[in-house]
């Protein structure tokens, strides 16, 4: 009976062991690394394509949106750059232009009709740059509370108001 029992439990461990060492063996096998690994850059090959299309057509509708625009300014006539640019070089030197080369005492001069190109005004305009304690100075001369400059300047209230205390 002894004997059975002791048979039976080395049968069991060797089976044991055989499926341990073929899960064992399975998990990691240099096959299995090597799958999952084509796996993995396969996922991200495709990724990277998929990003890359999008990106070209991105590309694309930009350019073609340009070519539309340099078609409509075509259609604009608007003058040629290279006489614009010089028109602009001769405004900001004299706005005048010379009829004859005589001295300077006998100089005529004929007024240019000036072309004043369009302004446009941007809603952010460029900014100064103010170091933050002035900038907070200032918010706080006009009236601001403390938690209004604090996030106006990004910065925490206990900065801003160590910053007003200071003054």
């Amino acid at each position: 009976m002894q004997l059975t029992i002791i048979v039976t439990m080395c049968v069991i461990n060797i089976v044991l062991w055989i499926i341990f060492f073929v899960k064992f063996k399975n998990l990691f096998s240099t096959e299995d690394v090597i799958r999952k690994t084509r796996d993995q850059i396969s996922l991200l090959m495709t990724e990277v394509n998929r990003n890359t299309l999008d990106n070209i057509n991105l590309i694309d509708s930009k350019i073609e949106e340009l070519n539309q625009t340099v078609e409509n300014v075509k259609k604009k006539k608007i003058p040629d750059t290279k006489n614009y640019a010089e028109k602009i070089i001769e405004k900001d030197t004299a706005f005048e232009i010379k009829i004859n080369d005589k001295p300077a005492s006998a100089k005529k001069t004929k007024k240019v009709k000036e072309d004043v190109p369009e302004i446009y005004i941007s809603k952010n305009p460029i900014k100064k740059n103010v170091s933050v304690k002035e900038r907070v100075v200032e918010l706080f001369k006009l009236g601001y509370a403390v938690d209004k400059i604090a996030k106006e300047t990004g910065l925490s209230t206990t900065e801003v108001q160590f910053i007003i205390d200071m003054l």
